[in-house]
């Protein structure tokens, strides 16, 4: 059973109230945590999601597009990882960010080997291979659109963070730049049920009233939200999808653990081979 991201993408209105959810670029297609979350939410609200293109620039640009639309602008703006660079150039808008990363051209010049000025990465896929090309231009737009974030910071918008990130160095800059974030309880693990549970009745709460209106404060205990109710239907769904989606990445790693040992064994004979060479050689 294969539940891509992208099948839940729809282009027209109801009156249900609209979610945008931008997908990490570096995840793939297949994302462990949002597609869960919008199997979830579907039915009650209208849900959509932007391809994103391959250039930051031209992403910012369809998301303002789609924002300007009377037809299909979001009440709401859901964003993972590096795509809250994006999410944040949009102003007007509420946001949730969930693990937001503003450090993405640093990763990518990172990831480029010494003068070259592109590369083809594979992407974390549950059921077969997807690659994405990352180059210099990539990296250098992602640059522009973080200083844009960094001077004139981030508005409505609301950052997740999981109890595990708070150590890590992109919890702690996010901290000193933008101020505090929404940890998850320490019970809530990494893209666990918990998790998908807790962001849907986030995203409820946030589109529930009116941003002045709003009973919730990111300051109250988060453990309210655990203590909603969620019906029995959604919680067996959400389990459900979670237990394809593990089964499919535990699948994708085990291919990939193999294919690392056939290239070990490849790089070993090899060597063998060559070692050889060199004492007929002599």
């Amino acid at each position: 059973m294969r539940i891509p991201f992208n099948q839940f993408c729809t282009i027209t209105r109801d009156e249900r109230k609209h979610i945008l959810f931008l997908n990490d670029q570096f995840v793939g297609r297949q994302n462990v945590l949002l597609t869960p979350i919008v199997e979830t939410l579907k039915d009650e609200y209208h849900c959509m999601n932007l391809s994103m293109p391959k250039r930051p620039h031209d992403g910012v640009r369809r998301i303002r597009h789609l924002c300007m639309s009377e037809s299909l602008r979001p009440d709401l703006i859901v964003a993972h990882g590096t795509a809250a660079t994006l999410a944040a150039q949009i102003i007007g808008i509420e946001k949730v960010l969930i693990k937001p990363y503003f450090c993405t051209s640093n990763m990518i010049s990172n990831m480029l080997p010494k003068k070259q000025r592109k590369a083809r990465i594979e992407l974390p896929n549950l059921e077969h291979p997807e690659y994405l090309t990352i180059s210099r231009q990539m990296a250098t737009e992602y640059h522009q659109l973080e200083e844009r974030v960094y001077q004139r910071g981030i508005h409505n918008a609301h950052a997740l963070f999981f109890a595990s990130d708070t150590e890590s160095p992109v919890y702690k800059n996010y901290v000193e730049h933008f101020g505090n974030a929404v940890i998850l309880p320490a019970e809530v693990n990494d893209f666990s049920p918990k998790a998908v549970i807790f962001i849907v009745t986030f995203i409820k709460e946030i589109l529930s009233v009116e941003q002045k209106e709003r009973i919730f404060s990111e300051e109250e205990s988060i453990k309210e939200y655990l203590r909603q109710e969620i019906s029995e239907d959604d919680l067996e769904r959400i389990i459900k999808i979670f237990t394809i989606i593990k089964q499919y990445q535990t699948d994708s790693e085990e291919r990939q653990n193999t294919k690392n040992r056939k290239l070990v064994v490849t790089k070993s004979v090899t060597g063998r081979r060559e070692q050889n060479d060199e004492e007929s050689i002599s």
